[in-house]
């Protein structure tokens, strides 16, 4: 079962089309296992996302803007990369995807969804990209990552239209539409991207500290530790001020920061103030206690990562540049069935 944080949050995101930077929400834990991200974490893995460089090729549907007649191209269109809306089909592979009822989109779905798409009010043009050259495009994009390449199958790599809109277009009417349409899995757009390029890069590793909430097995493990405290109390004061000195002690630390939930509720509205159905979702008490780190130049991110994550009182390591790794998965390839171990 779902906490009323992952309802709160999956709902209003369904909603807005939003995606959260890294170590902006306290992690929260799925129960199903093969589901994207670091431990899910809602799917946001961070609005710290890079479009894949270079272009697509694809072969299919080419579909002018409203009104127009859908026809099929008889040979190779460009498809835009990065395009302003994405919208991915039903495998039939998606765990709890309601909308495709383990189900792969129809043949039948497919070409209505290029009419559908084709006549909404601010696209210019649709292109189709099929699953052979979608999971082409992933293995070139992702090629630095051979570790995230050998563990996503073809069969994770959805074939999807990719959209370009007309000039002063705005891309969330058109995602809110086309996740209404049958046989549609997943939408991104570029205000993903857009957040993207406006977030900072300033932390490399976040360090989450268990709170009064955590029901993370290392928290649950730490409290157990601790004979004389009571249950989900969280980190101590004491063990927060070691962790602190012993972190600021790691050969390859730059800077650490701490953030408190006050803190970090702060920095969250700040970067979300234009998004009231997310505000209204989040709460101070989602947001988490952690050591923002960041790295020399060289340094290992994996190495220090992996010795934080066995220190009492942490609930969970994230590595920001595996992260957004991840997240460009969900945003520009729209692969939800991976793992939740590469970053954590």
């Amino acid at each position: 079962m779902n906490s009323p944080v992952e309802d709160r949050l999956r709902e209003a995101l369904g909603e807005a089309g939003a995606t959260v930077e890294v170590g902006t929400l306290r992690p929260l834990m799925v129960p199903d296992r093969r589901r994207f991200g670091v431990n899910m974490r809602l799917g946001l893995v961070g609005a710290a996302a890079v479009v894949v460089a270079g272009a697509a090729t694809v072969v299919g549907f080419t579909v002018s803007g409203a009104g127009e007649e859908v026809s099929v191209a008889s040979a190779r269109a460009q498809a835009p990369d990065p395009a302003d809306v994405s919208v991915f089909l039903c495998t039939g592979l998606e765990e709890g995807k309601q909308a495709c009822q383990g189900r792969a989109a129809t043949e039948q779905q497919t070409k209505a969804l290029a009419e559908s798409l084709g006549r909404l009010p601010g696209v210019a043009k649709v292109f189709f990209e099929d699953r052979r050259t979608a999971y082409e495009r992933f293995r070139k994009a992702v090629a630095d990552r051979p570790d995230i390449v050998a563990r996503v199958k073809a069969d994770d790599v959805p074939a999807s239209y990719r959209i370009t809109l007309e000039p002063g277009a705005r891309p969330e009417p058109v995602s809110a539409a086309a996740k209404t349409l049958p046989g549609v899995a997943m939408v991104s757009d570029r205000t993903m991207t857009d957040a993207a390029a406006a977030v900072p890069n300033k932390v490399d590793i976040s360090v989450f500290l268990c709170v009064g909430s955590s029901d993370l097995p290392s928290c649950e493990s730490y409290e157990a530790s601790r004979k004389t405290s009571k249950r989900g109390k969280g980190i101590t004061a004491e063990d927060t001020d070691a962790l602190e000195r012993e972190i600021k002690a790691m050969p390859g630390v730059q800077k650490v920061t701490f953030e408190d939930q006050q803190q970090a509720y702060k920095r969250f509205k700040k970067a979300y103030a234009g998004n009231k159905t997310l505000l209204t979702a989040v709460k101070v008490t989602d947001m988490p206690l952690s050591f923002r780190v960041r790295l020399k130049a060289g340094t290992d991110s994996a190495k220090v990562a992996a010795t934080l994550r066995t220190r009492p009182g942490v609930s969970q390591v994230v590595e920001q540049k595996c992260s957004l790794a991840l997240f460009r998965l969900m945003a520009d390839h729209g692969i939800s069935r991976t793992f939740t171990d590469v970053c954590n």
